[in-house]
C-alpha cells in the first residue's frame, strides 16, 4: 500500500545505514512530555498497539510506539490535518508497505480516542450527533463502558475520510522515494507529488 510519512533526517539516515527504524516516543512532538515521552496519550497509544498486535501481530521487542504515515488525506481545513511546519531537514518518504504489515484508521476518530471520547455511530452528521447526545444521557458507568467499545469504529474508513496508517518498523525496502519535506510544503499540502 502506498503511504507517505514525514520523518526527521536522522530517521532516514538510520534506515539507510541499518536497514530499518523503530519509533521511540522521545522523538515525537505528539506524544507528551514525560520522561518516557508519551504520558499525554499513553492510554490511547497502548490501546492502539494492542489492536495492532491483534490485527498484524506483535511488535518487535524494540518497538515502543508505532510508525505513523498517511494513506489518504484531504487538504487542510478547519477540521482537517493541522498545517505541517517542517524542520528544514525533515524528509518526505513515499513508502510501499505490505498490506498485512499495517493498520489503517480514521484520523478524526483517532482524535476522539486520544481525548478519551466516545465515537458516535451514524452515516450522517445528524445521526452521529443524535447518537452522541444519547451517549451523554447515560450514567457515568454506562458512558465509560460504551467509550472503549466505540473505539473499534476508528478502523471504519470511508472514501472521503483522512486515513492514517500505523506499522511497527520502517524498513529500507519500503522506501520508494525520499525528498526534503520543505520542497513539498511550499507547493501546498500535496503528498502525492
Amino acid at each position: 500500500m502506498k503511504l507517505v510519512t514525514i520523518q526527521p533526517q536522522l530517521v532516514y539516515d538510520k534506515v539507510m545505514r541499518s536497514g530499518f527504524f523503530t519509533a521511540t516516543p522521545k522523538f515525537s512532538s505528539y506524544v507528551g512530555t514525560s520522561r518516557d515521552g508519551y504520558d499525554g496519550f499513553k492510554d490511547a497509544y497502548q490501546w492502539l498497539m494492542r489492536q495492532m498486535a491483534i490485527k498484524i501481530g506483535s511488535p518487535p521487542s524494540s518497538v515502543r510506539t508505532p510508525i505513523w504515515a498517511w494513506y489518504r488525506h484531504s487538504p487542510i481545513t478547519r477540521t482537517g490535518p493541522r498545517p505541517y511546519k517542517p524542520d528544514p531537514t525533515d524528509m518526505k518518504l513515499v513508502l510501499e508497505v505490505p498490506d498485512d504489515e499495517l493498520v489503517l484508521s480514521n484520523f478524526h476518530k483517532w482524535n476522539r480516542i486520544i481525548n478519551g471520547w466516545y465515537i458516535p455511530i451514524g452515516a450522517t452528521e445528524d445521526e452521529r450527533t443524535k447518537d452522541d447526545d444519547r451517549h451523554h444521557e447515560l450514567s457515568e458507568w454506562e458512558q465509560d463502558r460504551e467509550i472503549r467499545a466505540s473505539w473499534q469504529r476508528v478502523f471504519e474508513c470511508d472514501t472521503k475520510d483522512n486515513v492514517q496508517a500505523t506499522f511497527w518498523t520502517l524498513k529500507k525496502e519500503y522506501i520508494v522515494s525520499a525528498n526534503y519535506a520543505r520542497n513539498y510544503m511550499s507547493k501546498g499540502w500535496n503528498w502525492a507529488a
